[in-house]
């Protein structure tokens, strides 16, 4: 991740709260790896939104061309 996306990033201390909520006590290691996966989930999911939205704008220029 660039340095600019990784300022914008949920803070540790907001992601522990988040996943502490449930009794369940993480340490800053284990936090911090959960917040690596999550975001590299949403960098997937992103990235599938887009070749998606890609797939059917070039569907849609097709069909107006044609």
């Amino acid at each position: 991740m660039s340095l600019d996306t990784e300022n914008k990033k949920v803070s540790l201390a907001e992601c522990r709260k988040i996943l502490n909520t449930r009794g369940v006590h993480y340490t800053d290691e284990e936090v911090l790896e959960i917040r690596e996966w999550l975001y590299h989930i949403i960098e997937i999911i992103l990235d599938a939104n887009e070749r998606e939205e890609s797939k059917q704008l070039k569907e849609i220029t097709y069909k107006q061309a044609a």
